[in-house]
């Protein structure tokens, strides 16, 4: 049986009463367009909220920690800029990846404000708000010489390590298979809680070439150049998305409220500070079409 925390019951209810008032009041108010009175509506409910939200604590430079164990990335500031425009506060909680939806579905997190890959599967069960772009790497340390190849042959009979739950593991089981019947030696694929474990794997020889963000590689090779090198094209470019609870009637406003920072500026000032301009949106998008 799914169960709603209390805070966010009152808050739905709160959203559902005032739109059946706005419905009711719409014939006796001639001077705003309803769909505005929606808007301004739905964001003034928000006000004064508190949400509990799932952030990524150890994927740089989404989100993860700072030298002094505080919270910071590029989530971080767009869930700054939304509390201020909103008016509403975050309560941060940093789950496993692999919990993060389901600690969406099952009410524990109000949403999640990280850039989970938008997929069909994904959309079956929950929204997704889609406020960025990015795709995936494999990455070697420097000096080494595995290069994937166009169509990932080159990794045959390496070991991959990736982060537990990440979209790109069907796409190197499907490699490994082609590498089998092509007679070649399959790809071992091992999974991690994060990237930095992920990474520290092939840093001990555990693993050969290990996944990574596009986000997090420009990230990582300004921070620290010279450290890894790409080994592959990249794999599979998609949208990032916030995730909700489908039906969430606060992902619309989350939305609107994304979109007025794209408009204004703020928005890229915010990804060319960590340098992931590359990410950039024309428009947030709440389930967008996928190819």
């Amino acid at each position: 049986m799914h169960h709603v925390r209390p805070g966010r019951a009152l808050r739905l209810a709160a959203l559902a009463f005032t739109a059946l008032t706005l419905a009711a009041c719409a014939a006796d108010d001639a001077l705003e367009p309803a769909a505005d009175a929606d808007a301004d509506a739905d964001a003034s409910e928000l006000a004064g909220q508190r949400f509990t939200v799932a952030v990524q604590s150890a994927w740089p430079p989404i989100g993860f920690l700072d030298e002094d164990g505080e919270l910071t990335g590029v989530a971080l500031d767009v869930a700054a800029e939304l509390s201020e425009r909103l008016g509403i506060e975050f309560a941060f909680e940093k789950p496993a990846f692999a919990d993060m939806i389901p600690g969406v579905q099952s009410g524990r997190y109000d949403f999640g404000l990280w850039g989970a890959d938008v997929t069909a599967e994904r959309l079956e069960i929950v929204d997704q708000l889609s406020w960025m772009v990015s795709g995936y790497y494999l990455q070697a340390l420097d000096g080494t010489e595995h290069r994937a190849g166009d169509d990932l042959s080159g990794i045959c009979g390496l070991d991959i390590a990736l982060v537990n739950g990440q979209t790109t593991e069907p796409t190197l089981r499907a490699a490994s298979e082609a590498c089998v019947a092509s007679g070649d030696p399959e790809i071992g694929i091992l999974t991690f809680p994060d990237q930095p474990t992920a990474e520290l794997a092939v840093e001990s020889g555990r693993a050969d070439l290990a996944t990574v963000g596009s986000q997090s590689y420009a990230y990582a090779s300004e921070q620290e150049p010279g450290a890894w090198r790409l080994a592959s094209d990249m794999i599979e470019p998609h949208h990032n998305g916030m995730v909700f609870t489908q039906g969430d009637p606060v992902a619309p406003v989350i939305a609107e409220a994304l979109n007025a920072m794209i408009d204004d500026g703020t928005y890229a000032a915010i990804l060319e500070e960590w340098n992931v301009t590359d990410s950039a949106v024309d428009e947030a998008m709440l389930n967008p079409e996928l190819p």
